[in-house]
């Protein structure tokens, strides 16, 4: 284990995404929430939550890396040997504790000799156990070496902090909305028979690199012909025939905060069935739009789209043309967990941030709360079309962060 001083005598440049106030009362949120819990010491070990307390970043986040936070007392980074330097130009942490990198498997000793270090043996200790990060092998390792120390599991504690987002991380969000939408135009722009969905995802990428964007935390997702169907598959190289639907998804990114969205278009003209499914879709989430007020618990925001649904369904019977059951029943099925996933900071290899997804509970919708809502219907092997945007709820209702006409994209 080695110690680094975070401020050596030649300080090339220091980049911060936020002003160290801005860490400081995040800081003081979470010591809070553990005084709470009477936790001591907490170990953060998702990436996405050290960088939203400390400003930590690596392209490399299935390394190892830890903020060692007490309830008292400095904040102390452990991390590969490679990522000191990254851990000195994107925070103010003071002391910096490296592991060489060949040698992540002994994190768990190193890190307990770390918080051994600390002003107090702690009498409970909490862990992200259900978050990316701590081995089972550096867990047993900590409980040998506390064993009478609780081990508690502290998972939700940063993350449910990190749910209602502040008005810079917002702005940050809209840029990175520009971007996706920069992808997505540039990508239908080229969208002709004869090339390939390799073509495409590099028009997208292109894109949205060009307008700003960082690194992706996940590539362009591009589907077609047999494929589009099949959700999470991507691009490989399919040549696009006269009238393969196109799905397309992506999202750029701006100081690692992500703003997704989720668009379908076809080489060609499209079946009535891809048709059909599109206009749903789009249907579908005007609905929920309508429904989002800030302050009404998302059981109430999801019965009443539902209930409009069931209404369009009993009218129309567009369920039954589609899946062969009524819309409602079909959504309920689908979706029956959650209506739209929570957005923001995120690293490689997703953007979802595993905070507080817009579900069936009594939590109450707050300005600032932001999330991916996207509809999209497949039937496997046939056909699947779909539409999503990144939205943030707002005192008013809420904003669309990736602004753009939806439609389905017909390219003769």
């Amino acid at each position: 284990m080695t110690t680094t001083e975070a401020t050596p005598k030649v300080q090339p440049f220091k980049f911060t995404a936020f002003e160290q106030k801005d860490y400081n009362y995040r800081v003081q949120r979470v010591r809070e929430k553990m005084a709470q819990a009477e936790i001591d010491v907490l170990l953060v070990t998702d990436l996405s939550n050290i960088c939203y307390l400390t400003g930590f970043q690596t392209l490399v986040s299935d390394w190892y890396s830890c903020l060692i936070l007490p309830a008292q007392g400095n904040l102390v980074l452990h991390v590969c040997d490679l990522e000191v330097d990254l851990g000195r130009v994107h925070t103010n942490v003071e002391r910096i504790e490296s592991i060489m990198w060949s040698r992540m498997d002994e994190a768990g000793t190193e890190l307990a000799l770390i918080i051994d270090s600390l002003n107090s043996t702690p009498k409970k200790i909490g862990l992200e156990s259900r978050q990316k990060g701590l081995t089972p092998y550096a867990y047993s390792k900590l409980c040998s070496a506390f064993p009478n120390a609780i081990v508690a599991d502290a998972s939700g504690l940063v993350t449910r902090i990190r749910a209602v987002k502040s008005p810079t991380e917002i702005t940050y969000m809209r840029k990175a909305g520009l971007y996706s939408v920069a992808g997505l135009t540039a990508a239908e722009a080229i969208i002709q028979e004869g090339i390939t969905d390799n073509d495409i995802a590099a028009a997208a990428s292109a894109g949205m690199i060009r307008a700003g964007s960082e690194y992706f935390s996940i590539d362009p997702i591009i589907r077609t012909g047999d494929w589009h169907a099949i959700v999470h598959s991507s691009f490989r190289r399919n040549k696009i025939k006269r009238g393969d639907p196109i799905i397309m998804e992506m999202s750029g990114v701006h100081e690692r905060y992500n703003a997704p969205l989720y668009s379908t278009a076809i080489a060609g003209r499209a079946s009535d069935s891809t048709r059909l499914l599109s206009d749903v879709a789009l249907h579908c989430l005007e609905t929920l739009y309508s429904n989002l007020k800030p302050r009404r618990t998302m059981r109430d925001v999801l019965t009443s789209t539902k209930c409009e649904l069931m209404s369009l369904d009993a009218r129309t019977r567009l369920g039954t043309r589609i899946v062969g059951s009524t819309l409602a029943d079909y959504l309920t099925e689908k979706f029956r967990s959650w209506k739209a996933y929570p957005v923001g900071l995120a690293f490689p290899p997703s953007w979802p941030e595993n905070s507080i997804w817009l579900a069936e509970s009594d939590q109450i919708l707050v300005p600032g709360m932001c999330f991916h809502a996207c509809y999209s219907f497949r039937v496997f092997g046939e056909v699947a079309a779909g539409f999503g945007d990144s939205i943030a709820i707002t005192e008013e209702g809420f904003e669309i962060l990736t602004p753009r006409t939806k439609r389905l994209l017909e390219v003769f």
